[in-house]
């Protein structure tokens, strides 16, 4: 089977489109598509496994605040992307 991150990969590097000789700017698209899903992913609960212990907690254990802040600033990055 398949690791959740494995597909984000996939996704982010569609998404960064093709580098045609700009490695800088694809890298950047993709670390910021990845950044993005990442941290939507792993801070809703998808693809861990729910600790009963955690009550619902991000297996990181950051608090709601940060959680909100990390999204914020993942979506501020996709908007200087212009996406």
């Amino acid at each position: 089977m398949e690791d959740y991150r494995s597909k984000l990969i996939d996704i982010a590097r569609e998404l960064a489109g093709a580098s045609t000789g700009d490695e800088e700017g694809f890298l950047r698209r993709f670390r910021t598509y990845y950044q993005h899903l990442a941290v939507t992913v792993e801070t809703s609960g998808g693809g861990t496994n729910i600790n009963p212990m955690a009550m619902g907690m991000d297996p990181y254990m950051r608090t709601p605040e940060q959680v909100t802040e990390l999204l914020d600033r993942t979506d501020a990055n996709l908007r200087e992307m212009g996406r």
